[in-house]
């Protein structure tokens, strides 16, 4: 039996090395990656969508109300649209009435 076990062992051995040294490998992870300030996220986004010909774009509203006019009667929902370089765009809004 014990002369088993080790035909077996020797049999899987050329398949077990790789098979750890890809899990070892795998394992092997870097540092979370730290949280970036609101002001260099906007600079990223702002840099890549530069060099884009356009794109559409969403925006959820969540958290207090965001008034877009003085009385503070009507309120920002969100947004959907689209941006096409250099100069055009197109968005539905949704806004909270009283």
């Amino acid at each position: 039996m014990y002369n088993n076990i080790i035909r077996f062992i020797e049999k899987i051995r050329p398949i077990c090395v790789p098979f750890f040294l890809i899990l070892l490998i795998a394992c092997n992870r870097t540092a979370a990656p730290t949280d970036l300030p609101p002001q260099e996220i906007v600079a990223r986004a702002a840099a890549r969508m530069a060099g884009l010909p356009g794109f559409r774009f969403a925006i959820d509203r969540s958290g207090a109300p965001a008034f877009v006019d003085p009385d503070q009667t009507i309120s920002f929902g969100g947004a959907v649209g689209d941006y096409v370089a250099p100069d055009r765009a197109r968005a539905t809004m949704r806004v909270i009435l009283p």
